[in-house]
């Protein structure tokens, strides 16, 4: 039996980058700074400040021109669908499905959820779909992939372990074969599976031709770094986000590893100053040939900008802005492979909540997981 599907709401948006194609090719512009490492449920709320800046450049003739000819024209905002009202454990998109754990009863001290429910949405403009499975207690997180005969699935990781759930709700969860209780941050593309697993005072990045097959290294994670998640691609292209705690310096990065070849940096977030700065989670295209990742930011000083990068040579294809919503001071944003995205708050500002009443308590709604485009 089935959830009946739920509600699909359009708002408009705040401003946010004008243009949603993906070029394909280099970017002129290299930003240059490293990416970042997922967050965890228990994610640090802030209050936003409001601040007015005012930018001067150029002569005084440069000036006077441009307050003749009148403001310059501000980018139509992109279109923005409520595809949830709560703000998700974790989401997880692979080329147009976007997969999400909705958090069910009370939040614990600290900051995870008993229960959770999946959510699926096939693709922009379907509705999404609540599966009934039961999943492990405690969830973490949730990575869409297909198994070897390329239906799609959800891959999640609770309590008692990582669990297979068909996205069509089909059938029961099962238990991920071949994995132990020392594995972590699993993935699947077409029933190949990629996972971290500690030995030894040591994370390392294994795979496996199937799950329950024989696995082997593919990378060790230095030490320095803690927090890991993965992304799987075409021809066994792994996409590494690691994260360390760090005053100064580089905090998160995002490393390719391929099979046979070297490890490639792609990307990379600094930590310093008064700012809070980190990376999204990460993202592939539905045929494996692409990975995409955001860099959030708030306070200055650091890229805020989504990005996209080849699986097979580690070259950027795409950068844009990342988008930017009153209710939250930074986002997760995730592409899409038709180059739309989902975004969900990391740090949210000052917001109404669901269920308070707006007149009571003026202000934007907070956001929960939104389309974009």
């Amino acid at each position: 039996m089935r959830v009946p599907p739920l509600p699909l709401t359009t708002t408009p948006a705040a401003p946010s980058a004008p243009s949603f194609a993906d070029p394909g090719g280099p970017s002129s512009a290299d930003p240059g700074a490293p990416p970042t490492a997922v967050r965890g449920p228990g994610r640090r709320r802030l209050r936003t400040v409001a601040v007015a800046v005012l930018a001067c450049t150029g002569a005084l003739s440069t000036v006077g021109a441009a307050s003749a000819a009148g403001p310059p024209a501000t980018p139509a905002p992109a279109p923005r669908t409520v595809l949830d009202a709560a703000v998700p454990i974790s989401v997880s998109v692979q080329g147009a499905r976007v997969a999400w754990l909705r958090p069910k009863g009370k939040l614990n001290k600290d900051g995870s959820y008993r229960l959770a429910e999946a959510v699926v949405l096939d693709a922009p403009g379907s509705t999404p779909r609540t599966l009934t499975a039961k999943l492990p207690t405690y969830p973490l997180a949730v990575s869409l992939g297909t198994d070897a005969a390329n239906h799609p699935v959800l891959l999640v990781t609770g309590a008692e372990g990582i669990y297979v759930v068909r996205a069509d709700g089909q059938g029961r969860p099962t238990r991920l074969r071949g994995q132990n209780r020392n594995d972590d941050a699993a993935v699947m593309r077409g029933g190949r599976t990629a996972f971290t697993r500690v030995s030894g005072g040591h994370t390392r990045v294994r795979t496996a031709t199937a799950a329950g097959r024989p696995s082997r290294v593919l990378y060790t994670v230095p030490d320095e770094y803690s927090s890991v998640a993965l992304a799987l691609g075409a021809k066994g292209a792994v996409a590494l986000h690691a994260s360390r705690a760090r005053d100064v310096g580089i905090g998160d990065i995002v490393w390719l590893l391929r099979p046979g070849k070297k490890v490639v940096r792609l990307t990379s977030q600094s930590t310093g100053g008064a700012s809070d700065n980190g990376l999204g989670a990460l993202t592939s295209s539905g045929d494996g040939s692409r990975f995409g990742v955001s860099r959030w930011n708030f306070g200055g000083g650091h890229p805020r900008d989504v990005q996209r990068f080849s699986a097979a040579s580690g070259r950027r294809t795409f950068v844009r802005p990342a988008t930017v919503v009153p209710s939250a001071d930074a986002l997760d944003e995730l592409l899409l492979d038709d180059g739309r995205s989902v975004i969900t708050p990391v740090l949210s500002g000052e917001c109404v909540a669901p269920g308070v009443d707006p007149a009571k308590q003026p202000g934007p709604p907070c956001l929960g997981l939104d389309l974009v485009g």
